[in-house]
């Protein structure tokens, strides 16, 4: 696959040039994939040949934009020889754009919401723009577009927000983490060590797969009941070993669907187990597997 590297003495700083890094790949070397990593994140030897292949895989489904690596450590309760190579749809929003890729086919639906996000930012201080003359402007840009005004003001979300306006509402998503999330030296994160990792973990898979192999474990219910079986199975298992009894059914229910909708810390809920405080698990609104294929 011809590509090209950019190695530059200074920080280009696409995160703040959003507008430049795409017109770039897509407009004027005339790639059809964009792949972004953030420069605190160590990858997997792998990552970018999966994250490559979700790529080509979201092109044929309606409502999948953008597809990232995971943030989180869901594995402790999944099944990595039957499911390393497991992806998901997901809510566009959730989690960290961190290791993410694009498709021109995509971008093409999007470009002129983006170019406009661009000339509404274009000569201020992009890193002021929750205060004035900026922060109006682009409270106006959200108002035309009929985009959440009181939401962040920021070109990822503006991204996520345009990829949904053109029905791209979803995100595909590995349900392994191919990266090691080392954000506590680089330059987005002011927490200290011990914080960063409570919240992110800092294991990353370390087997490996077949990237052309990748598929939505979404698209037969028979891989949804094993991830279910699999979390009933280790969370007992944690149970059984640490609390003597068993876990809830409303426990085993939130687990699968934390990792149904790409935002379990399942490193933080076995170290939770292990120690004396209680764990009532994730949160659960409504899944999508769940509204399609009912309660397994």
């Amino acid at each position: 696959m011809p590509y090209v590297y950019i190695r530059h003495p200074v920080n280009l700083c696409t995160g703040l040039h959003m507008h430049f890094v795409k017109a770039f790949a897509f407009d004027i070397m005339g790639y059809d994939i964009l792949l972004i990593v953030e420069e605190d994140n160590v990858l997997h030897p792998q990552a970018l040949q999966l994250l490559n292949r979700m790529v080509e895989l979201s092109v044929h489904e309606p409502d999948v934009g953008v597809v990232s690596l995971l943030d989180m450590d869901m594995g402790p309760f999944l099944d990595a020889s039957r499911f390393s190579a497991g992806i998901i749809p997901v809510l566009s929003t959730t989690g960290h754009l961190w290791v993410f890729g694009l498709h021109r086919v995509k971008y093409d639906a999007i470009r002129e919401m983006m170019n406009s996000y661009y000339e509404t930012i274009k000569g201020y201080e992009y890193r002021a723009k929750h205060h004035p003359p900026l922060r109006p402007r682009i409270e106006a840009l959200l108002q035309t577009y009929g985009f959440p005004v009181q939401g962040p003001l920021s070109q990822d979300r503006f991204f996520l927000n345009s990829l949904a306006k053109v029905n791209f509402t979803k995100r595909y998503q590995t349900l392994f983490r191919f990266f090691q999330p080392i954000g506590v030296s680089g330059l987005h994160f002011k927490y200290n060590t011990s914080r960063f990792v409570h919240m992110f973990g800092k294991h990353m898979y370390n087997g490996f797969i077949n990237p052309s192999a990748a598929f939505d474990v979404t698209k037969d219910p028979g891989h949804i009941k094993a991830i279910k079986d699999s979390v009933r199975q280790r969370l007992s298992r944690l149970f059984q070993k640490y609390r003597r009894s068993f876990p809830s059914e409303s426990l085993v229910n939130s687990t699968f669907f934390g990792i149904m909708e790409g935002r379990l810390n399942g490193q933080g809920v076995a170290h939770n187990l292990r120690g004396t405080s209680n764990f009532s698990g994730p949160t659960s609104p409504a899944c999508e597997v769940h509204r399609i294929h009912g309660d397994i």
